[in-house]
């Protein structure tokens, strides 16, 4: 894909103080714009002559699931209605409106330089010197969770469940790697799923971690024996959805 077309400068357009609207104009020159304000139909779109609505408000989200540096993008941040993902969160979606504070609302501005090597590999914890991380599913960015001992992980935000089962430290074996949450959780295969318990006799319990093909970056976490089979939100993504083995 065109990397001129991801890229967007914001410009003020008009008004000030709290009620200032931009412009976001690619590099590629072509300005965003917004066919219309009905959630259903409307849709964003770009173009070197812009129509329709090109001035936005860019707020503080109300929703804190990402914490204070996730903002919303609205024709008008009184309104109802703002910049959303529309149905399912995957690459190639549509850009449409939504209800204000909704999750696929989210976004945050990241420079050019902070893209091109997003991700680094864990560091490996020792006893004397444990690093917790999230692990964190791309689409939707949802969290790894561990659930009840021996019971298959789901998926998790920050503000609805416990912290200690979304916190996951990496220790390393011959190049393989095993993860234990901050409760004390160590993950495993069982019947294609994968599950998190407090017993240390559990088989199957070291990963591979690959760098992902996957437009959307990042790596994936697949089983041991066989180097297929990747971590998946099972039946798409969405909060408490069970963690799978899949390909």
């Amino acid at each position: 894909m065109n990397g001129d077309r991801q890229l967007w400068k914001v410009v003020a357009a008009e008004n000030f103080g709290r009620n200032k609207k931009y412009k976001l104009v690619s590099k590629s020159g072509r300005t965003l714009y917004v066919n219309g304000t009905n959630p259903y139909s409307s849709r964003f779109m770009a173009a070197t002559k812009a129509t329709d609505i090109t001035s936005f408000h860019i707020f503080q989200s109300m929703n804190t699931s990402f914490g204070t540096g996730a903002f919303e993008l609205a024709p008008d941040s009184t309104g109802s209605h703002a910049m959303n993902q529309v149905g399912e969160i995957r690459a190639g979606q549509e850009i449409g409106l939504w209800d204000k504070g909704d999750i696929n609302n989210v976004l945050t501005f990241v420079s050019k330089d902070d893209m091109e090597f997003p991700y680094y590999m864990p560091v490996i914890s020792t006893a004397a010197n444990p690093v917790y991380y999230y692990i964190q599913f791309q689409t939707g960015n949802w969290l790894l969770s561990a659930k009840g001992d021996k019971e298959t992980c789901q998926t998790a935000s920050l503000h609805n469940g416990n912290l200690d089962d979304m916190l996951w430290r990496v220790s390393e074996k011959d190049g393989k790697y095993a993860f234990v949450s901050k409760s004390g959780k160590i993950l495993y295969i069982s019947d294609s799923y994968v599950n998190a318990a407090k017993a240390r006799n559990v088989k199957d319990t070291l990963f591979t971690m690959v760098e992902s093909n996957n437009s959307l970056g990042g790596f994936e976490i697949g089983k041991s024996t066989t180097g297929r089979n990747f971590f998946n939100m099972f039946q798409g993504a969405g909060e408490g959805k069970l963690i799978s083995s899949g390909t």
